[in-house]
């Protein structure tokens, strides 16, 4: 009897210690899974915010192109009506200094890309601003057609933004990893 105890006993030690020795590996392996899954997920995630950040910055630049025609369609000049338009003029101000300043945090090299552009547009679209403001108001609806007004300064400011939209394609994936910056 003692004999077979002892046999019992021996297996039971035999049936712990292969419990012991498949149970660590699969609890390791299910926690570098995990892991490894919440840090992909990350990744995801940070792209995606980084994504829109830039997506932000580029219809920032868009929006000051924009602007003039805002401004010469405005159809009365009404305190409200130009206050609402300078307002407006403000909000570009402060979401560019966001813009700028989230580039440039991300990347020294693409903020320096993104200043120089924001000056470009706004240096295109100045005299528009200044010619949109002595404009007298819209008073019926055909001259709300511009005939290709501005076209010419907004154009070149366009390819610009375009051109900068290219380099954010740097930012993302395995390009990234080729950039140290």
């Amino acid at each position: 009897m003692n004999l077979i105890i002892a046999a019992a006993d021996a297996g039971n030690t035999a049936a712990i210690n292969l419990a012991g020795d498949l149970l660590i590996p699969v609890i390791v392996g299910l926690l570098a899974g995990s892991v490894g899954a919440v840090l992909v997920s990350q990744t995801f995630a940070s792209a995606d915010r980084r994504r829109d950040h830039y997506a932000e910055a580029v219809a920032v630049l868009l929006s000051w192109c924009e602007f003039p025609y805002m401004i010469r369609r405005r159809v009365d000049d009404e305190p409200a009506t130009l206050r609402r338009l300078a307002d407006h003029g403000h909000e570009l101000q402060e979401r560019f200094a966001r813009a700028e300043a989230w580039t440039t945090a991300e990347s020294k090299e693409m903020g320096r890309k993104y200043t120089t552009l924001g000056t470009a547009v706004k240096k295109a679209i100045g005299p528009l601003l200044q010619e949109a403001w002595v404009s007298s108001p819209v008073t019926k609806p055909a001259d709300m057609n511009l005939n290709g007004w501005g076209l010419e300064n907004c154009s070149e400011a366009r390819q610009q933004i375009n051109e900068f939209r290219l380099h954010t394609s740097r930012r993302f994936g395995w390009r990234r990893l080729l950039h140290s910056d």
